[in-house]
């Protein structure tokens, strides 16, 4: 009978980087973000995802910390406002995915 061999263990985890996670946040999400913001904050939404980014390439912790959540307070303060969100189910969904994550972000400069 053949023998099997153990499936190798997976390897720590290494500490992540906050800043890069941030960047990475910013370059794949930034748009959907600014496009979330812009009913309640018009073009300045735009504005806000540029400075995050800007923000996250000096990566002062308790600045981007500090962005984060304002622009999660942001998000939250659009739910269960039909004039901003249109009672898309889509976008509501969306509106929440983006609190949770900036909320993850935020706690990972703590």
């Amino acid at each position: 009978m053949p023998s099997v061999s153990p499936l190798p263990l997976p390897r720590p985890a290494t500490p992540a980087d906050p800043a890069g996670e941030l960047r990475d946040f910013v370059r794949r999400h930034g748009d959907g973000l600014a496009r979330l913001l812009t009913p309640a904050l018009g073009p300045v939404a735009h504005e806000i995802v540029r400075e995050l980014a800007a923000l996250a390439q000096g990566a002062d912790p308790e600045a981007c910390a500090r962005r984060l959540l304002e622009i999660r307070d942001m998000l939250d303060d659009m739910i269960g406002r039909p004039e901003v969100t249109s009672d898309s189910p889509v976008f509501d969904t969306a509106l929440r995915w983006h609190i949770a994550r900036v909320t993850d972000l935020a706690a990972r400069f703590g």
